[in-house]
């Protein structure tokens, strides 16, 4: 099984870039594709807790403990740099989770 994640429709991609006979065969395969598998649309606000369990799953102790690490040397940085990283919305456990 292959997980897509995709923000765009991939025909934009080629956009103007291909001559019209290749955009249609690049359209013609994204829909045989799209056709043989299921579609699972997500919201942003499921994003974080995507990457936590899938993506930044450690795959020991030792690597738990060297991702909180990680992150908690990124505490210590400047207040400015915080502020770039959390943007005016972003809270440290959101922040940690992605």
């Amino acid at each position: 099984m292959s997980l897509v994640a995709r923000q765009r429709d991939l025909r934009e991609l080629v956009g103007e870039n291909l001559a019209g006979s290749l955009q249609l065969q690049f359209s013609d395969a994204l829909k045989y594709w799209e056709a043989r598998s299921e579609q699972i649309r997500l919201e942003d606000r499921n994003l974080p807790v995507i990457a936590e369990r899938r993506v930044l799953r450690p795959v020991d102790e030792r690597a738990r403990a060297e991702i909180d690490g990680a992150f908690d040397a990124l505490r210590g940085l400047r207040a400015d740099v915080s502020a770039t990283l959390l943007t005016d919305e972003g809270k440290w456990q959101e922040f940690r989770q992605v």
